[in-house]
């Protein structure tokens, strides 16, 4: 009996433990394991937002034509020869877009009677008269043999515009423009055109929203 009485407690504690071990081993994992942190891996980090690249638009400026650039480009050109032809019109645009030729046999004498004419008995000021017409100038076309043609706008008044110059010859093939430039009243601005067909030609000016003017065919001598 003494002995039973002593190893009744050893086997009681054998038991529990001997239970707990069972209840550990049919435990799930997840319950056994404790619970730690997810690490971030580079696939599951979050996207780095990027700057957006943006970048200033810049606009070239627009040619500004020299007072005198005729000049240099007839530089050593005898305008007495021969060989050149020199063709104008002298045309007033109104802000209707009517294109008028000035002088002589054309549509209106001058500007001051077209003026007289549209506007009789009003009493225009000089601010007045420069906004009643889109401009006023003469266009030409100087060709040089079957060589060369310059074509130029001499703005003798009117509001400030934008225009391209070109040649056409007389089957109405043309030669690429040239560059867009910006001509105030005073100014005179010009392209020079090489050409490359035996044939008459004449120039052209592409005004910004208004339209194309051209001058009289001119002739080319070979």
């Amino acid at each position: 009996m003494s002995l039973a009485r002593t190893l009744a407690p050893r086997l009681a504690t054998l038991v529990a433990v001997a239970v707990a071990a069972s209840l550990l081993a049919v435990a799930p994992a997840e319950a056994r394991t404790p619970a730690t942190a997810p690490v971030a891996t580079p696939d599951s980090a979050a996207p780095t937002a990027t700057a957006p690249d943006i970048r200033p638009t810049v606009t070239p400026p627009l040619a500004a034509p020299a007072a005198d650039e005729s000049a240099d480009a007839l530089d050593g050109v005898d305008l007495s020869s021969p060989d050149v032809s020199v063709r104008e019109v002298e045309i007033l645009v109104t802000n209707d877009s009517e294109v008028l030729e000035v002088g002589e046999g054309g549509d209106v004498e001058s500007v001051d009677a077209y003026l007289e004419e549209t506007y009789e008995g009003s009493d225009l000021s000089t601010a007045d008269v420069e906004r009643l017409y889109l401009t006023h100038g003469v266009l030409r076309i100087i060709t040089v043999a079957c060589r060369s043609a310059l074509v130029e706008y001499q703005k003798s008044s009117g509001s400030r515009i934008t225009a391209k110059f070109q040649v056409q010859y007389s089957d109405l093939s043309v030669e690429p423009t040239s560059s867009l430039r910006a001509i105030s009243a005073g100014q005179t601005s010009n392209h020079t055109f090489r050409l490359y067909r035996g044939l008459r030609v004449r120039g052209l000016m592409h005004v910004s929203f208004q339209g194309v003017f051209a001058t009289p065919f001119a002739y080319c001598w070979t």
